[in-house]
């Protein structure tokens, strides 16, 4: 019975985050932004990301990640504040970048009016 229930769950899970995947590339899409759900993300090695975007010729792929109360992001949110970024730096790594999306397609369309 267990089994089963961890099934469903992890179906559910799939779903969800193919759900989100799709959701965000119609929306970049739709500012402007060239952007599709990569096929199959997730489900077979050497295909990292589950969005690409298209930049001019550069082709960028992104992660998703969703969480039903944000676990995990509240923190993040908390540190970016009303900031327009939050860049976290841990030792000896390249340092990450946080950013709200509607500044990202900003600056990917080459303006900053977001």
């Amino acid at each position: 019975m267990k089994d089963e229930a961890a099934k469903k769950r992890g179906l559910s899970n799939r779903r969800k985050g193919g759900r989100v995947e799709l959701t965000l590339a119609k929306k970049l899409t739709a500012e402007g932004v060239p952007a599709a759900k990569v096929p199959l993300s997730g489900a077979m090695a050497g295909f990292p990301g589950d969005i690409e975007l298209t930049i001019g010729e550069r082709k960028l792929v992104a992660e998703v990640k969703s969480r039903k109360g944000g676990a995990g992001f509240v923190l993040l949110e908390r540190w970016l504040g009303s900031n327009d970024l939050l860049f976290l730096h841990r030792n000896h790594a390249e340092p990450l970048v946080l950013m709200n999306m509607s500044l990202m397609v900003s600056l990917l369309k080459g303006r900053v009016d977001g």
